[in-house]
């Protein structure tokens, strides 16, 4: 492929970007990254997924009951919530943080999901994952085949909640991947903001549960997510907020005080970033000179999140094919637009696709305009 570079705006998104980082945005540089003393961490915008800020992302650690968030979104993803769940004895016999699980209770899986999610019930997983899969190694397996398809590379599961086995470990990249997938889902989302509520059996019998997350108190644009704290991973915490139309996570993993860090990493990803929304999945992007003409489209959503300061440094480079061989299919990609800053470092890229099938020669317009760089 070869590069055809184009500083021209392309759409009414591209000049609105242009004209509201000139008189909405500072220039001064961004303010410094807090001082975390965590062993590894990691800030990312939900939306976007670009990572804003991370400490030691790759370095595979005990996660504790940060394992929870991948329990709940796989049990939410293979099982209805309204489906009832039998509580075995062995279930009910998993100790430490607990929601005191009796055997023969039942409740429906949404209720196990609250006591998993809220207040961090190992009895809940182990309940959870012995119904959705029939026994929680099943489970587990799942976990690390859903793991492996979400590109938690370093994540190895042996348990449904976090407790300490040899081995069972992940990386903060890893829980910032699982923890966007899981923020997609809004029951998900639901749950982990949720400060306390009161869960019932079949029975009648209820449960008052309280969350874990302090920062759900502290601060009304907290939305999670999960704590986690055993001796050999410390203390850890995934969190999000939502404030000013954007939405960040942060993972904190064997932390000194997690909920301080977390809470200036967050703050950090909020104040120091902003969105830019080029794009949607569809949008025509441009038009190539192939007789019928080629209509390019964005192949998926273009947000693109930068630091504030480097907004009025932006600039536009396509990528083209060239040349183009036919036949062209509807869907095909043709080229990609990234969106660089002055010093060459890419902040964004999306990807071009032909939206008609075109069997008809290239005309020899293309190679001229190329070389005039007008397209």
């Amino acid at each position: 492929m070869s590069k055809q570079k184009n500083k021209k705006p392309i759409c009414f998104s591209w000049l609105w970007l242009v004209l509201f980082g000139m008189f909405f945005f500072p220039t001064d540089v961004n303010a410094a990254v807090p001082t975390i003393g965590a062993k590894a961490g990691i800030v990312i915008d939900l939306d976007s997924g670009v990572i804003l800020w991370e400490k030691n992302p790759d370095q595979a650690l005990y996660p504790a009951s940060t394992t929870k968030i991948m329990t709940a979104i796989l049990a939410m993803d293979m099982m209805n919530s309204d489906e009832i769940c039998y509580v075995s004895p062995e279930a009910a016999a998993i100790g430490e943080s607990s929601i005191y699980l009796q055997p023969g209770e039942q409740f429906y899986l949404d209720q196990l999901l609250t006591g998993a999610l809220v207040k961090s019930g190992n009895d809940a997983c182990f309940a959870i994952a012995e119904n959705v899969a029939g026994s929680e190694p099943l489970f587990v397996h799942f976990m690390n085949w859903k793991g492996e398809l979400l590109g938690a590379t370093k994540a190895t599961f042996y348990n449904t909640n976090g407790l300490p086995q040899e081995n069972h470990m992940m990386s903060a990249r890893d829980l910032a991947m699982i923890g966007r997938y899981a923020m997609q889902n809004k029951n998900f989302a639901d749950k982990v903001k949720t400060k306390s509520t009161v869960i019932q059996d079949m029975g009648g019998s209820e449960r008052y549960l309280k969350n874990t997350n302090k920062l759900l108190w502290e601060d009304e644009n907290v939305i999670g997510v999960k704590t986690g704290t055993t001796d050999a991973a410390g203390p850890c915490l995934v969190s999000a907020m939502e404030k000013d139309g954007r939405r960040v996570l942060a993972v904190v993993l064997n932390s000194p005080d997690r909920f301080w860090e977390s809470h200036a990493l967050l703050n950090y990803g909020i104040d120091e970033f902003t969105n830019i929304s080029l794009c949607e999945a569809g949008d025509i992007m441009t038009y190539l000179p192939i007789e019928p003409w080629l209509t390019g489209i964005a192949a998926g959503d273009g947000v693109f999140t930068v630091p504030k300061y480097k907004l009025k440094t932006l600039e536009t480079e396509w990528v083209f094919d060239e040349p183009m061989e036919l036949p062209i299919a509807s869907g095909e990609a043709v080229g990609y637009l990234v969106i660089k800053d002055d010093k060459g470092k890419v902040w964004g890229r999306v990807d071009i696709l032909s939206q008609d099938n075109i069997n008809e020669k290239i005309k020899g317009i293309w190679g001229f305009l190329a070389k005039l760089n007008i397209v």
